[in-house]
């Protein structure tokens, strides 16, 4: 297992309610998403939200399955859709339900910096604009344009929003960490289901039906908590891993350079007193390397090497 696969693998765990122990004395998770319907009445009629041309709502069916109704079509069972088993108090949602991505608002004349991506991650030096999309200073943006579409930043400062992102608005009512951690789980699906051939786009259908498992607020905090708390852990064992999967694939080469190492030192093989000493081989070779100079068929050696042994050291004569 990767670190990246550890790293999913809790947080799949946090939103099937396994990482962290239920607490009976928590709200309801219907409570909340009530809650979140009259927060998203109040801002559409105030304009700072958009209304949902067709809005869904998801509950449990008699036969305690789940049904989802949408706009005014008659409810259907999604049980089939539903990718895992919640708990009782839990709620599915559609992450369009709760999220929304819009536009920053329009500003000339003030200058700001440009919060491209490459700015925010600090691979790139702050280019400053004086007109473009507004956003304030902990403001979500996703990107939707680009080989990383669905990657979500938080601007570090005020600034002008980059061509590539939209702002991610999240109910207030949920808590966003939460909601971040459950899009980072879907990143590479996300990814993988980019629209559009030469510039891929952020698949905003994709995105908005992904179905969203609720808990209650305290429990979202107890999730998020609990991941933070296990982040050291799971980058000590990404950078163990990696160390391993280097050690594993230079393997052969390092056992092949120890092998010739240990011949060469007379380690591999057992010594035989009775071979012929490698003194008297290099005697022959010189007579015969002379018999080959005599006969013109190799050059002599201008600076010819003659290593021996002397009080346990060992001279070289040029």
């Amino acid at each position: 297992m990767t670190g990246q696969q550890l790293k999913n693998s809790i947080l799949q765990m946090a939103v099937q309610g396994k990482l962290v122990p239920q607490d009976p004395n928590d709200e309801p998770a219907s409570v909340l998403l009530e809650r979140i319907r009259a927060e998203k009445e109040k801002l559409i009629k105030e304009g700072k939200i958009k209304k949902e041309k067709n809005p869904s709502v998801i509950f449990r069916g008699a036969d305690n399955l789940p049904y989802e109704k949408i706009g005014k079509n008659d409810p259907v069972c999604i049980a089939d859709e539903v990718p895992f088993e919640i708990p009782e108090s839990w709620e599915w949602v559609r992450l369009g339900s709760v999220c929304q991505l819009n536009d920053g608002k329009k500003l000339q004349s003030k200058t700001y910096n440009n919060l491209d991506a490459r700015y925010m991650r600090g691979k790139a030096e702050a280019k400053v604009l004086e007109a473009g999309k507004f956003v304030t200073k902990g403001t979500y943006l996703i990107l939707v344009d680009g080989e990383n579409s669905g990657e979500v930043f938080i601007a570090p400062e005020d600034g002008y929003m980059g061509s590539t992102f939209k702002i991610l608005w999240i109910s207030a009512q949920l808590y966003a960490r939460y909601i971040l951690k459950f899009i980072e789980l879907y990143k590479e699906p996300l990814r993988n289901s980019k629209k559009g051939a030469a510039i891929p786009h952020l698949n905003k259908e994709i995105f908005f039906n992904l179905l969203l498992p609720v808990p209650s607020l305290q429990e979202q905090t107890r999730i998020v908590d609990k991941i933070v708390e296990l982040t050291p852990s799971v980058e000590r064992y990404d950078l163990l891993s990696r160390r391993s999967d280097e050690l594993n694939r230079n393997f052969p080469n390092f056992l092949k350079k120890s092998i010739l190492q240990y011949a060469v030192q007379g380690k591999l093989v057992s010594q035989d007193p009775t071979d012929e000493p490698a003194s008297v081989l290099l005697e022959h070779i010189r007579a015969e390397k002379e018999k080959l100079i005599k006969s013109g068929k190799i050059k002599r050696d201008k600076h010819e090497s003659v290593i021996f042994r002397r009080d346990n050291s060992y001279y070289e004569r040029v």
